[in-house]
């Protein structure tokens, strides 16, 4: 019987979020004809999104207002003036499509699985983890 628990985090330790980040911001510019240029639209995106996750972790936004206002900022410094709750949630959808494993993670959980219990844990939307597709 397997006593040991060993816990993974998954974007970033078994997953490639930042890929999926990447494609999924893309696809969904696209989607909504809007020019996309990754060395510019990218950093902007994740500057944003940090600071509102960090809000997030302080207590002064809630999920919800994390989903839009993330959404709202991006579009509005693009001069785009499209619906953030509508393109968030086109995001989402592309993003949980995007469940990119790294080479090595389904060897290392091959080798632990014996071993010890697994777990995988995350602080991402559920959405897009419910969503994902994977192997792991």
């Amino acid at each position: 019987m397997k006593h040991d628990l060993l816990i993974f985090d998954a974007d970033e330790t078994l997953y490639d979020f930042k890929k999926a980040e990447r494609g999924a911001l893309k696809e969904t510019c696209e989607a909504y004809g809007l020019t996309y240029v990754e060395a510019d639209h990218l950093p902007l995106y994740q500057k944003i999104n940090t600071a509102l996750w960090d809000a997030l972790e302080r207590g002064e936004i809630d999920r919800t207002s994390l989903k839009r206002e993330r959404f709202a900022q991006f579009l509005s410094t693009m001069g785009a003036d499209h619906d953030p709750v509508a393109f968030g949630k086109l995001y989402m959808e592309r993003l949980s499509y995007g469940s990119y494993v790294y080479a090595d993670s389904l060897p290392l959980i091959e080798k632990l699985k014996p071993h010890v219990r697994l777990l995988i844990i995350t602080n991402g939307l559920t959405v897009v983890h419910k969503e994902a597709d994977s192997p792991v």
